[in-house]
């Protein structure tokens, strides 16, 4: 009996330290959609059920993906979305797709979760005058090269190609 209430208790205690997530969730006032805010990861977005938005599907265009495939790994990809945002919930699975067949890691994307106050527990919203969302930004190390806000002009793959042509020239 002793070494069943001994392994219940290291169970539980390896449950209790299990990593919470980086960030907090709640409801809109507006639209009750799920908000995450603060940092959140393509695999929090992707495993919330709720979230089905990111599921779209999305077709690319070869000229953009074979420069982002040779181009985007030289750069930093910073992104600022409302999971309550409608705007964020058609981007987001576009970003997600280029990304993935650009063979970007995943693991270097920034990306923040705001409600519709669009602030970051760190500043962050601040220093890059964050008014809309989602805001995706690419950065060459530490310098703003360009950014989407709230709509692109094409498409995903082409904008932000794009702007990593325009940086080049």
């Amino acid at each position: 009996m002793a070494r069943v209430l001994t392994l219940f208790l290291l169970l539980f205690t390896l449950h209790s330290l299990a990593q919470q997530p980086a960030y907090d969730t709640t409801r809109d006032a507006k639209n009750a959609s799920l908000v995450m805010r603060g940092k959140v990861t393509f695999a929090d977005l992707l495993k919330e059920p709720s979230f089905d938005w990111m599921q779209t599907p999305y077709e690319t265009h070869k000229k953009a993906m074979k420069v982002l495939k040779a181009q985007l790994p030289k750069y930093n990809v910073l992104v600022f979305m409302g999971t309550w945002c409608g705007d964020s919930k058609e981007l987001l699975p576009q970003l997600y797709k280029v990304l993935t067949e650009a063979n970007y890691p995943l693991a270097n994307v920034i990306m923040y979760g705001v409600d519709r106050t669009k602030t970051t527990d760190n500043g962050a919203n601040e220093t890059y005058k964050i008014t809309n969302v989602p805001t995706i930004i690419l950065i060459d190390t530490e310098r703003e090269i360009g950014r989407i806000t709230e709509s692109v002009n094409k498409n995903m793959e082409t904008d932000l190609a794009g702007i990593i042509l325009k940086y080049q020239l």
